[in-house]
């Protein structure tokens, strides 16, 4: 078994697709013989937060800036 971190977020104009892209790739894994360890978010300066796997599915890139 492989197990990794997700991350996902940053500053980029292209951050609303990295979450969408994250919460695609977590989808990805279920019944493979990857396990998702850790979800790590980064926020607008950069820095680092780790997230349950349900926050992923929030409604939108916005529900994550705290």
């Amino acid at each position: 078994m492989v197990s990794l971190a997700l991350l996902l977020g940053g500053r980029s104009q292209e951050r609303g697709i990295s979450l969408n892209s994250a919460r695609s790739v977590a989808d990805h894994l279920v019944g493979t013989d990857v396990q998702l360890k850790e979800i790590i978010y980064f926020d607008r300066h950069l820095r680092a937060y780790s997230i349950s796997r349900s926050l992923l599915y929030c409604n939108t890139p916005s529900a994550f800036d705290y």
